[in-house]
């Protein structure tokens, strides 16, 4: 009986709210001093590790307090676009952390905490050039972990039979191409095909969850 309005819930502001999200949530959020700490510090260059960008977008606030959560909300990698984000379970996390090799920022901090050495001039560290090399290609290696999660095309779980091959927002360096995932829908199921040898996986509840990022001149209040 009125105009259908679209939803006021960024990914962001979906990802704090829905706990089964946390630990793919904690990923994704980039830690600015271990990026200074290898002598990442332009914000041009930070900008390429960073999941979430301060451009404006919708408040995300905390349903518990009620309070806003002053934070950047919108997806770097984002635009004008219909995307679907397939979130793991907070244990298929935990697994790849603990058992498939998947650093974290926690895991990165202590390597680097490992290789400091005192400055020939007697003040602060350094590092090895080639240790330097390593935790960037740690950093390099969990960010595209949370942006292989992160695709083109918006599908639900619903009474729909199809299938295709779709971008991600991960890119093979060596191709220069986007990785793809595969994805088949059958009635009231999605069933999602990563690259290589992977064993498909389910899509699980929550699901079906639509969120939308958006730039304001002036942010809403």
């Amino acid at each position: 009986d009125r105009p259908m309005m679209t939803t006021i819930e960024s990914v962001y502001s979906t990802f704090y709210s829905t706990p089964e999200f946390s630990e793919f949530f904690a990923l994704c959020q980039t830690d600015g001093e271990v990026l200074e700490e290898i002598g990442i510090v332009k914000n041009t260059d930070k900008q390429r590790y960073d999941i979430f960008v301060d451009d404006g977008g919708l408040p995300c606030f905390d349903k518990t307090t009620g309070g806003r959560v002053e934070t950047a909300t919108n997806v770097r990698f984002f635009n004008n676009y219909r995307y679907t984000v397939y979130v793991p379970t907070n244990a298929a996390v935990r697994d790849a952390i603990e058992n498939k090799g998947l650093p974290t920022y926690e895991t990165i901090e202590a390597f680097i905490e490992s290789k400091k050495t005192p400055s020939p001039e007697g003040e602060g560290y350094v590092m090895a050039k080639e240790d330097q090399q390593t935790a960037i290609a740690m950093i390099t290696m969990l960010v595209n972990f949370v942006k292989y999660h992160f695709q083109d095309q918006s599908f639900y779980v619903d009474n729909v039979t199809a299938s295709g091959s779709y971008q991600t927002s991960c890119i093979d360096n060596k191709e220069n191409v986007y990785i793809e995932l595969g994805v088949n829908q059958t009635n009231g199921k999605i069933t999602v095909n990563g690259a290589g040898n992977s064993a498909p996986v389910n899509v699980v509840a929550p699901y079906n969850l639509l969120a939308r990022d958006a730039n304001f001149d002036i942010v809403p209040k």
